[in-house]
């Protein structure tokens, strides 16, 4: 049978199911993903993919696919580095953060005196990304934009309560002489809340890096985001543990009181968790995108 995307096939019919390999088939096959929001039709490729591997019975999801091409064009061979995982090169993105995140690693290694061969786990090279987006966001001179911009917020806030109250005002005056005060203040008020407004859209940005100091976005939000991943995966590593832990006990003596205090805590932490999400996702207006799932 001829495939119309060979080399993918061939790759994903591998028993190791190397990802680097797969990417690199879908990045020749499919193309490098599009710039500045260009379709050059690798999108399409990607699904066409998916579908002739699906009906070969290889299920990937297609976001799974776009990432694993996306790895390999942001890493050439020569820039990956064996000792690291795949997925550690997806969270970094490029070959200039995973050198400093390496670098930031081989430190905290030799801080905490661990071994010198420790291989840099998901959890903690998010933890070290997070750091390295916050000193750039230093160096861009973020942290000072994010105080002006806070206080042009607080004053934009304060000329729209003005204007509002300067309406009521204006409709509940008595006579001409009172309702000319009105409208004088209120017309005042409005002037002050566009100037507010043009304030704050004024305000200098932070100094641009460039994509390959920040590929993935530096901004407060991602180093939040990145910072939730981190604590989520660590929460998940916890439950795994305790799950192999009571593989290894006999757990049919346990008191009906002790389980209960542990039912309750679990759940505290999953509503917790909820509310997490819960906040994220209508704030970030993401309450329609599958975000408010949980078990």
């Amino acid at each position: 049978m001829a495939f119309k995307y060979p080399l993918t096939m061939k790759a994903a019919q591998g028993l190791e199911r190397d990802q680097w390999t797969l990417g690199d088939a879908l990045l020749k096959e499919c193309g490098p993903p599009s710039e500045n929001g260009v379709n050059n039709g690798s999108f399409a490729k990607l699904l066409e993919a998916q579908q002739e591997l699906a009906a070969n019975g290889i299920d990937y999801a297609e976001n799974t696919l776009r990432i694993y091409r996306d790895v390999s064009y942001w890493f050439s061979a020569a820039t990956r580095i064996a000792a690291v995982s795949h997925r550690v090169h997806i969270e970094c993105g490029s070959p200039q953060v995973l050198n400093a995140v390496l670098k930031a690693w081989e430190e905290h290694k030799a801080r905490e005196h661990l071994k010198p061969n420790a291989p840099l786990a998901l959890h903690m090279c998010a933890r070290l990304l997070a750091e390295y987006k916050r000193e750039l966001w230093a160096k861009a001179g973020g942290y000072e934009y994010d105080t002006r911009r806070a206080a042009a917020k607080k004053t934009l806030e304060a000329a729209k309560g003005s204007v509002k109250q300067a309406r009521e005002t204006a409709k509940a005056a008595i006579g001409p002489a009172a309702r000319r005060m009105a409208q004088t203040s209120l017309q005042q008020a409005e002037t002050a809340r566009q100037r507010a407004i043009d304030e704050l859209a004024a305000l200098p940005k932070p100094s641009t890096l460039s994509p390959e100091e920040s590929p993935a976005g530096l901004t407060p939000n991602f180093i939040f985001m990145t910072e939730m991943k981190h604590r989520a995966r660590k929460a998940t590593e916890l439950a795994k543990e305790t799950l192999t832990e009571c593989d290894k006990l006999d757990l049919y003596e346990i008191r009906d009181t002790s389980l209960a205090m542990l039912q309750e805590e679990v759940m505290t932490a999953i509503n917790t968790w909820r509310e997490v999400m819960q906040k994220i996702a209508k704030e970030s207006g993401r309450e329609r995108a599958h975000l408010m799932v949980a078990t």
